[in-house]
């Protein structure tokens, strides 16, 4: 196989590898009546890029970065960042990005996108990067902006910090509630509450975990992480209306 070194070739690997069977155990539990009544099941599902959902206002990393802080809170891997949406004047004038697609839910009447995708190369964001970089309390105001460092540590707050508060703020401006990142090799799993002033996530590193699980291994890959985290959107109710 060859490597990954795009946005557009992770889509395209992860269409067939992860999008199709995700759609397809969605499918079946909705098909089956008390399956979908006992899990909440609200809707079917469709994979779609953001073009769908038209151009937006996205606030920069910097403007985002100012406002939020990241702290650990479950076992080293979960952690909550902490950030104040951006507010119409406060967002720069950028379009749509490329790498964004949506999964929709599909009910009676126009579908809603009911999480956010962003695909990122792995040569772009490591494994190692984002283990680095979630790793701990991350305060932008004082780890990151206008500091300088050499240290992996440092770099991998600093990138780990951008990426998050960035597709925060891009995200909650679509009023979508659920989103994640998605690099082929690693899984960052995104969730705004209903007071939009925090972001919880979760790394799920399939390759990894479903080696070093054996009882559990089925549960940690990547097809089964993200059809759980999917199955929880759509049976979450819709965001609150300002």
């Amino acid at each position: 196989m060859d490597p990954i070194d795009s946005e557009e070739l992770l889509r395209h690997f992860t269409r067939s590898a992860v999008e199709k069977p995700v759609q397809n155990i969605v499918d079946e539990i909705f098909n089956d009546e008390t399956l979908r009544e006992k899990l909440g099941l609200r809707g079917r599902v469709s994979f779609q890029s953001h073009t769908n959902l038209g151009q937006s206002d996205t606030t920069t990393v910097d403007e985002a970065m100012e406002r939020m802080s990241i702290t650990d809170t479950f076992r080293g891997n979960q952690r909550a960042a902490s950030a104040r949406p951006a507010t119409s004047e406060q967002r720069g004038k950028g379009g749509g990005r490329a790498d964004q697609f949506y999964i929709y839910r599909q009910e009676d009447g126009p579908s809603s996108p009911a999480v956010a995708i962003e695909y990122k190369a792995p040569h772009k964001l490591t494994r190692g990067v984002i283990t680095a970089g979630l790793n701990g309390t991350i305060v932008p105001g004082w780890d990151v902006i206008d500091k300088e460092g050499n240290s992996v540590e440092f770099f991998s707050k600093w990138l780990l910090a951008a990426v998050v508060t960035q597709y925060f703020s891009y995200i909650i401006d679509k009023e979508v509630q659920y989103g994640y990142l998605f690099t082929g090799d690693a899984i960052v799993f995104l969730q705004i509450p209903d007071d939009p002033i925090t972001v919880h996530y979760y790394i799920s590193i399939p390759g990894v975990d479903a080696q070093q699980d054996d009882e559990y291994g089925l549960q940690q890959t990547a097809v089964a992480q993200v059809s759980a985290f999917v199955l929880r959107a759509l049976a979450a109710p819709p965001p609150p209306q300002e």
